[in-house]
């Protein structure tokens, strides 16, 4: 707080802090539980432990996926390579088996230079269309 230079104290800047992200993106939950149930679903995220300790982000997401590869549990942050073959050597896989979105230019560019087939995928609506277009959802 100081350091920005913000004009609120601490508690206030935790307080806004936790209100973001303020929902899930509409059809997020739909999405994913749409994917065939032959398909792994990981979720690779940035996400600190205060967002991921609210129940309308944790609740909601934490039974979609199979494995979970949370930065502040892993100690690994995308765009850092390991963050991404940690997700290979989980799931026992070459880079280039596995499908990965994320909706920042740098992460996407890293996982593509580990050979991962790498999208950008800004919103919910632009990774149901690469799933279509895949043929992994119809």
């Amino acid at each position: 707080v100081a350091e920005a230079e913000l004009p609120y104290d601490w508690q206030e800047f935790v307080k806004r802090f936790n209100a973001w992200p303020d929902r899930l993106f509409d059809r997020t939950l739909s999405m994913l539980q749409a994917i065939p149930a032959d398909y792994h679903r990981a979720l690779l995220s940035n996400i600190n432990a205060l967002h991921w300790g609210r129940e309308d982000i944790a609740g909601s997401l934490a039974s979609c996926f199979d494995q979970l590869f949370l930065s502040y549990q892993t100690g690994l942050t995308k765009p850092d390579r390991e963050a991404y073959e940690l997700v290979v050597e989980t799931y026992d896989c070459r880079p280039d088996e596995v499908l990965f979105f994320d909706d920042n230019s740098i992460n996407v560019r890293a996982a593509a230079d580990y050979g991962m087939q790498a999208v950008l995928a800004i919103g919910i609506g632009a990774v149901v269309e690469t799933l279509q277009q895949r043929g992994v959802l119809t």
